[in-house]
């Protein structure tokens, strides 16, 4: 199968669709911009702290969902906030088979 073209630019694809995770990750960058306005920190501040890059820190808050899990941990860290995963199971949560 081969997968639709995609705007480099947007993310968004040629038959108008978003890549997937893009809600989670609009929502991740949302977050993580509400915060570091709300602490006065500049994006560039933000990414020597979490030691990335200020364009890194730009893509994520404008929702780019192709970035690092550990990226975002240390964005979130460099903030004083909690990154965390939680997987489930349609409504119930997962738990690891004995």
């Amino acid at each position: 199968m081969i997968a639709p073209t995609q705007d480099k630019r947007s993310g968004v694809g040629a038959d108008n669709t978003e890549p997937p995770g893009s809600d989670l990750a609009a929502a991740v960058g949302m977050m993580l911009r509400d915060e570091r306005r709300r602490l006065g920190r500049t994006q560039r501040d933000v990414a020597a702290r979490a030691r990335t890059s200020a364009a890194t820190i730009s893509r994520i808050e404008r929702g780019d969902p192709h970035v690092r899990i550990a990226t975002v941990g240390r964005i979130s860290t460099s903030l004083g906030i909690e990154f965390t995963v939680r997987f489930s199971r349609r409504g119930r949560a997962a738990t690891p088979e004995a």
